[in-house]
């Protein structure tokens, strides 16, 4: 009998738990969202607006038979492309547009998991798994076809091609031309992506972990980069934007500022700090994943802290500075800064943050489960410190917090006479919290000291 190590590896696990865990996305596959999951209405009436053409087109051999002017833009994006043939091969039907939707969430999850496995480790990576199939809006929004969910797609598969592929001319220009698909066949928002690469391009090149000797300068790179974006440019006006111009500009105005005014942000610094606050409170974004935001917001604080360092050689093989951190870090401020300034921010635009908070969550999860990155001679050292800490946090993101939705949302009596109070398992998911940061701080502290 051959050893169970022997075959079974680290990327084998991450692709296990990576098939297991998305087989809950496909149960009740026609089912309608939560009423309250959003205050928008967008959630039942825009991802029928994006797969329209593709319906048409399969039902009655003409993607626009009502020649709509504004139907360009989403005729031909990256969802609708995509919907034709699955349309084609399981029928038109509820289901079949959430297969849409399934394809391009399921795939941004595994590229995430992909990269972060390589560069972080496997525990980190089925963490990040974890954090992000339990969350419950990414369940239920990445069941329906947004745009947003292309973009995303494509802004992670360049940030895999740029962070797991060796560097070449070739490779940067498909992390350029990837990054710039993401907002033109995805949606506009995805512009951040092609400032996060050039970040990962700067981090590689000051990196002592990764080799960028196959390409040339930083100049050179960003024009490899910039070329690649302008080809798909290219390619997206002949394709998309041909004759149409003006309809697409009308659109983009009218979403952008039209219906909804000049940004208040710019009026003044109170509505300034409010916008900051703001983002993704009434949403309940980061409410319903408090511990990743927790863990995202620690990662962020100890990027932070090591660039105070100012110890230019340690930075270079410090882990919190090194290319797959600064990405994950790019991407949420990037798209935090990006979403900033408008009055409309529905909680599907939100949804990169999404992606980028797990990420970063379960890569400081990781980083303390096994520091592979550790430039101190005893990599072992206070390992059960870091273990401690993880589980104290693992405990409050699948075990308390989970319990507590459950019950807080059905008014569960204990024993038949005590009413379940919210603010039990508050005080016990703070607390576990609290716990976890101070060992954390410990098992850095002896670590770094």
């Amino acid at each position: 009998m051959i050893p169970i190590k022997t075959w079974l590896h680290g990327r084998h696990i991450v692709l296990i738990v990576f098939a297991l865990l998305s087989i809950i996305r496909f149960a009740h596959i026609s089912s309608d969202p939560p009423a309250k999951l959003t205050t928008s209405q967008g959630v039942y009436t825009d991802p029928a607006a994006y797969t329209l053409s593709a319906r048409n087109s399969v039902l009655y051999d003409d993607a626009n038979p009502l020649e709509d002017t504004r139907f360009p833009l989403f005729e031909r994006s990256a969802v609708s492309l995509i919907s034709k043939p699955i349309y084609m091969l399981t029928g038109v039907s509820y289901g079949s547009s959430r297969l849409v939707a399934l394809l391009f969430s399921l795939s941004s999850i595994l590229l995430i998991a992909l990269i972060i496995r390589r560069h972080v480790g496997d525990m980190a990576a089925i963490l990040t798994l974890l954090l992000l199939f339990l969350n419950q809006n990414q369940f239920h929004y990445g069941r329906l076809p947004f745009l947003e969910h292309a973009m995303v797609l494509l802004g992670v598969g360049s940030l895999w091609l740029a962070l797991n592929v060796t560097p070449s001319n070739i490779q940067r220009f498909g992390v350029g031309a990837l990054a710039g698909a993401a907002f033109l066949f995805g949606k506009l928002h995805g512009i951040v992506f092609v400032p996060v690469v050039a970040l990962i391009v700067i981090a590689e090149r000051y990196s002592a972990k990764r080799t960028t000797s196959g390409v040339g300068n930083l100049l050179t790179q960003f024009m490899l980069i910039g070329f690649g974006v302008v080809s798909v440019a290219l390619v997206w006006y002949l394709y998309v934007a041909l004759g149409s111009m003006e309809t697409i500009q009308t659109y983009l105005v009218e979403q952008s500022t039209g219906i909804y005014g000049a940004p208040e942000v710019l009026e003044s610094w109170l509505k300034f700090f409010w916008k900051v606050l703001s983002l993704g409170v009434i949403t309940r974004l980061f409410s319903r994943m408090p511990v990743a935001s927790f863990g995202a917001v620690v990662a962020l604080a100890l990027i932070v802290w090591r660039l105070l360092q100012g110890k230019t050689e340690r930075l270079r093989i410090d882990f919190w500075l090194s290319p797959v951190v600064v990405c994950f870090a790019g991407w949420f401020l990037m798209t935090y800064l990006e979403l900033l300034p408008w009055n409309y921010r529905p909680l599907r635009y939100q949804l990169p943050l999404i992606y980028s908070t797990c990420a970063l969550a379960g890569i400081w999860l990781g980083w303390l489960w096994n520091l592979r990155y550790a430039d101190s001679p005893t990599e072992d050292r206070n390992m059960g410190w870091r273990k401690l800490s993880v589980a104290f946090v693992c405990y409050s993101a699948f075990i308390c917090f989970p319990v507590y939705q459950y019950l807080s949302r059905r008014g569960v009596d204990i024993d038949g006479s005590y009413k379940f109070s919210d603010n039990i398992l508050t005080v016990v998911i703070i607390s576990t919290l609290l716990s976890g940061l101070v060992v954390s701080l410990i098992a850095l502290y002896q670590v770094y000291k």
